[in-house]
């Protein structure tokens, strides 16, 4: 559990964050979020904002994994992202990356599927 506050672009606010870590097995962790955050813009308008997520990683070795995370928001914004990493020489990563977002006033939904090579220098 957690709670943060502050001022970001003109608007004050506190949040919440409930969150429960749990591996079933041990190359299963899984991660539930839930965020609320109040804020009060400097207008005097009030909100309040929520994210509901899940995030599951499975690495099949210490070396390649697969993220993926759902979530739901106030906004009525949904999102479901998959990624999958693999670091073939030292320091030399491979990923593959989908993402789906629907908004339920938007009929049409967004895919995106992208390759990103990154290489760290030490």
């Amino acid at each position: 559990m957690g709670w943060a506050f502050g001022e970001f672009e003109e608007t004050g606010y506190d949040e919440l964050t409930f969150a429960k870590h749990f591996k079933p097995i041990e190359r299963l962790p899984i991660r539930y979020e839930y965020v609320i955050r109040f804020e009060e813009a400097s207008n005097g308008a009030d909100d309040t904002i929520w994210l509901n997520r899940v995030v599951l990683d499975y690495f099949f070795s210490d070396l390649m994994w697969i993220k993926s995370s759902v979530q739901h928001r106030s906004t009525n914004v949904h999102n479901i992202s998959v990624i999958y990493g693999w670091e073939f020489v030292t320091d030399a990563h491979l990923y593959l990356v989908y993402n789906r977002i629907r908004e339920e006033d938007d009929p049409e939904t967004g895919h995106s599927l992208f390759v990103k090579l990154a290489y760290t220098f030490r």
